[in-house]
């Protein structure tokens, strides 16, 4: 979805079940939009909007005006059913009539503009992030940044904003202009500030290299209290979970990694996993393989 501008709703998922009732734990529960290159050279190539940042915040303008419109109509609607069903005088606006057609993309971009769900956008560039800030604060949804290379250099802007932080991956390089910002010390130097910060991999595959992007982030400066936090509390806050889960606390999910060492260290391992209070079986091909080929060596 990293090419499409708006790219949908996202959903907050446990990594253990058989059914999707079992895995989902909250759907939806973000509406993602994509600023800066990803967006704008896909539609570009195609000779479509948006072919420039420019067309990127028209576009998402004139989107977030037609889920306003669409708002109001659905509540003069339901106004009007108010006033029928109190049984006034009017007949004329008692009589029932036909509701505004459902439209589900304006659906769930009014749930964004009514607070109900967060709006999670993707930039790197500072011109980016500014743009992103400039929209939340123009129809007041709840902003959380994510990627954000460059978000140290408005570290200060952030905190004052309240704005989330999404940061990562870590090992991000200054590959192109789009993450010419990048640096270890992104997390750290967004922590000072006051920011509210988690840490990603952003990539599926890349989830089993996230104890080394925290571990990074530790070693420029992120204190280790607030690393774990980050991949903790910190996203289920984000996503408004903080009561459910993220934490070691009565009444919460039982989700639980026990390890031999200290957390984010390249040496320490997994002993038992938990998620919903069930041991997880943590056995794969690559186990097998290690523990067949230490009875085969005699490794101890």
């Amino acid at each position: 979805a990293g090419g499409n501008l708006i790219a949908g709703q996202s959903a907050v998922i446990s990594l253990d079940g058989t059914t999707v009732q079992d895995i989902v734990v909250e759907s939806p529960a973000a509406l993602i939009i994509n600023l800066g290159e990803s967006s704008k050279t896909t539609y570009g190539s195609k000779n479509k909007a948006p072919e420039t940042r420019m067309g990127q915040m028209a576009l998402l303008r004139q989107e977030f005006l037609s889920a306003q419109h669409y708002q109001a109509e659905m509540k003069a609607y339901a106004n009007k059913q108010a006033a029928g069903n109190s049984g006034g005088e009017n007949k004329e606006a008692s009589r029932p009539s036909a509701p505004p057609a459902k439209n589900l993309k304006l659906e769930a971009m009014t749930a964004a503009l009514e607070g109900n769900l967060p709006v999670v956008i993707r930039a790197d560039r500072v011109s980016d992030m500014e743009m992103a800030l400039r929209l939340a604060d123009e129809f007041h949804f709840r902003l959380i940044l994510s990627d954000a290379a460059g978000a140290w250099r408005i570290a200060g802007q952030l905190a004052a904003k309240k704005i989330p932080v999404i940061v990562g991956p870590i090992l991000q390089a200054p590959s192109s202009m789009e993450t010419l910002d990048a640096r270890y010390e992104n997390a750290a130097i967004l922590h000072k500030a006051g920011v509210p910060i988690a840490i990603q991999t952003d990539s599926g595959n890349g989830v089993r290299d996230l104890p080394f992007e925290v571990e990074y982030a530790i070693a420029y400066g992120l204190p280790r209290d607030a690393a774990l936090a980050a991949v903790t509390l910190n996203p289920a806050k984000f996503f408004g979970l903080e009561n459910h889960m993220g934490s070691l606390d009565e009444g919460k999910q039982a989700d639980i990694v026990v390890l031999d060492g200290m957390p984010f260290h390249v040496k320490t391992h997994v002993v038992t996993e938990l998620i919903k209070g069930r041991v997880v079986d943590l056995s794969n091909r690559q186990t097998e393989l290690y523990e067949f080929y230490k009875k085969k060596y005699g490794i101890q």
